[in-house]
């Protein structure tokens, strides 16, 4: 039976990134860039792995795990097309707090924390993934707001 897909996979965006970058010749034969995937994943599970260059390791301990769908992905996003799923991003924002002071801010060059407004710019970062807020700290979650429910403007 054939696939009759006919939407475009919904793709995290670093698997977009990955997929974005790799040699042309694999982006023209699914088959190829499977291959090349799976020895990198075996010769890493040998320790022998050269260059993490053209499979990195994300890559290749997500096509390790049991139960992986990782290779489906890439043969369906190199055949069919893929697009960038977006995540939903969340403010972290404390409660009966002044607005000037009650979101987790996250400063980009050193990963420091603090509370201040909700204004992103080069220098900090207000709006966070469900993954990435957990990483910081498991608590906050709680304190999470999807970014387009926030109505403190």
């Amino acid at each position: 039976a054939r696939n009759l897909r006919t939407k475009k996979l919904k793709s995290k965006q670093q698997m977009a990134d990955w997929l974005d970058t790799m040699p042309d010749a694999w982006k023209l034969d699914a088959d190829l860039a499977l291959y090349k995937v799976v020895a990198a994943s075996s010769a890493y599970q040998r320790d022998e792995l050269r260059s993490k260059k053209l499979v990195p390791i994300w890559l290749i301990e997500s096509v390790i795990e049991p139960e992986s769908t990782t290779l489906t992905t890439i043969a369906d996003a190199i055949r069919y097309g893929y697009e960038v799923k977006k995540e939903q991003l969340y403010y972290v924002r404390l409660p009966d707090i002044k607005e000037e002071k009650a979101y987790l801010n996250l400063k980009i060059i050193n990963e420091e924390i603090n509370f201040c407004d909700k204004d992103e710019d080069v220098y900090f970062r207000t709006k966070f993934t469900k993954k990435e807020i957990k990483a910081i700290d498991e608590r906050y979650w709680s304190l999470a707001i999807k970014v387009e429910e926030d109505t403190d403007e």
